[in-house]
């Protein structure tokens, strides 16, 4: 037993051995965990907390981005003419009115189309500028 714990008589070593009863310590009674301690619960809000997170960020988004938009187009504008069939059925209100495109007119015979060809091949921009003004409606 001496070599097996490295006894040397020249450092002056020396070995005592005692003989002492094994005490087993008293068993403490097991308290229960309180409820936010156990392991079910603890393992049940780590699973749940990513896909709350996120939900409560897509609530912030669109209570904060998509709800002001929809009010404002929501809101009617002022001076506009309701449009619908209750305007129609229910109420009196008169339309505003269309002013029609004023009708081109085109010349009436032969020759006078035979005329504004002829001075369509020989002066193209001229011709483009005529149409243009009939077109934008200036005299």
């Amino acid at each position: 037993m001496q070599e097996s714990i490295g006894y040397s008589k020249e450092r002056g070593d020396s070995v005592k051995l005692i003989n002492a009863p094994f005490r087993v310590p008293a068993v403490a009674k097991d308290e229960p965990l309180p409820l936010w301690q156990q392991d079910w619960l603890v393992d049940l809000v780590r699973s749940l907390g990513m896909p709350v997170a996120m939900s409560l960020v897509a609530l912030m988004i669109v209570m904060g981005l998509l709800k002001p938009a929809f009010k404002a187009a929501a809101t009617p504008v002022v001076g506009a003419v309701p449009q619908g069939l209750h305007v129609v059925a229910g109420e009196s209100q008169s339309l505003p009115e269309l002013n029609p495109p004023r009708a081109l007119k085109a010349p009436r015979n032969t020759e006078q189309l035979d005329g504004a060809r002829a001075i369509a091949r020989q002066n193209p921009a001229a011709a483009a500028h005529v149409v243009r003004t009939w077109v934008n409606g200036e005299a």
